[in-house]
């Protein structure tokens, strides 16, 4: 019987005798989607009246291609749905586990929901934000730096259907002069806010790389640029780039970073770089499709 894990049962109940073979117990691992799909208590969530997916074929199968399943058989409201009862359902998992604590099925559907109610007014705040500053950006114009700061602006610009961003950057003198313009794309973006902060992410990496000192940095994402200026750690979803963030900006007194609007060649540059494959970088000019904006800048900076 060596090397044999016994049931847990008192041998002298068993009237175990001589040399009786006693049955092993045979352990399986616990697989994701025998937590989230197949498991007896997974199957009550997905019979719920609350469900879409009664009469739906339950298996040991693996998750990918459950999901793979609810892709082509739900609409895209549905499938928002079932991500967050998923998610609901590995949580009370482990709330059974750590704190024997167990929901009923109608109230794992009932927090979902309401999980899902809150991410999409989430997001609505966000578009509402980025189409209002598209529309005030052309009326706010550049101003200069003062003395021998440098100014870089940064923008991103986000495209829901392809799931891809494109970052732009321009930093100018105080003469309104041209140092560096970059355009970068970054794929599987979520939204535009996470667009925003890896703009901001890039564009302090140039700014070291290139040696520049005393940076003021300045974007139209008044929500990023809160968050990263304050104090306390931030635990959103996006709280670990906020986190990165921070050190830039609070440990150096050679960056500061600022809300603005006035950045309508970053925003090209933005635009642009939807359209790009990799980075592109050029120093002491510009791309043609900015120049406009720069002269136009120079020369209204000299008025203001």
């Amino acid at each position: 019987m060596t090397g044999v894990q016994l049931r847990r049962m008192p041998l002298l109940l068993r009237e175990v005798r001589g040399n009786e073979r006693l049955e092993p117990l045979v352990v399986q691992e616990e697989r994701s989607n025998h937590v989230l799909w197949s498991c007896a208590t997974a199957q009550d969530i997905w019979a719920d009246n609350e469900s879409f997916l009664q009469k739906a074929k339950w298996g040991e199968t693996d998750f990918c291609s459950t999901c793979k399943e609810m892709q082509e058989t739900l609409t895209v409201p549905q499938l928002e749905l079932c991500a967050c009862v998923l998610r609901q359902l590995w949580l009370r998992r482990n709330r059974w586990v750590f704190y024997d604590a167990f929901a009923a099925p109608r109230t794992l559907w009932l927090s979902a929901k309401s999980e899902l109610e809150e991410f999409q007014q989430a997001q609505h705040s966000v578009t509402a934000q980025h189409e209002e500053q598209h529309v005030v950006r052309n009326i706010v114009k550049w101003r200069r730096p003062e003395g021998d700061w440098l100014k870089a602006n940064w923008d991103a610009a986000f495209s829901e259907s392809s799931r891809k961003m494109g970052g732009g950057c321009v930093v100018r003198n105080c003469d309104g002069e041209i140092l560096v313009a970059a355009a970068w794309p970054r794929s599987f973006i979520s939204n535009p806010l996470q667009a925003e902060a890896l703009a901001l992410e890039r564009a302090t990496d140039l700014c070291a790389e290139l040696g520049f000192q005393k940076v003021i940095f300045k974007g139209d994402s008044l929500i990023l640029v809160k968050d990263i200026l304050c104090k306390e750690e931030n635990m959103s979803w996006y709280g670990q780039l906020v986190e990165d963030l921070k050190p830039v900006f609070t440990n150096e007194s050679s960056r500061r970073l600022q809300h603005g609007l006035g950045n309508q060649a970053a925003h090209v540059l933005a635009k642009l770089a939807l359209q790009c494959n990799e980075e592109v970088v050029c120093l002491e000019e510009g791309p043609r499709e900015i120049m406009n904006c720069i002269d136009h800048d120079k020369f209204v900076s000299l008025l203001i």
